[in-house]
């Protein structure tokens, strides 16, 4: 299983902006927290495949 599924990850990111709109946040504000904590998560994740793969 790919560790990026780019479908979900669209999916994802539009409901969160939606609700980020209903709380007052702007698109910018979210897309950046969403994107900073996506990064972080892939990195943790290919570390955690990498130690398997050892």
């Amino acid at each position: 299983m790919s560790i990026l599924q780019a479908n979900r990850w669209e999916e994802i990111l539009t409901s969160l902006l939606a609700t980020g709109k209903e709380l007052g946040l702007s698109d910018e504000f979210v897309s950046s927290l969403i994107e900073a904590i996506h990064i972080e998560s892939i990195q943790h994740q290919s570390k955690k495949m990498n130690q398997s793969e050892d």
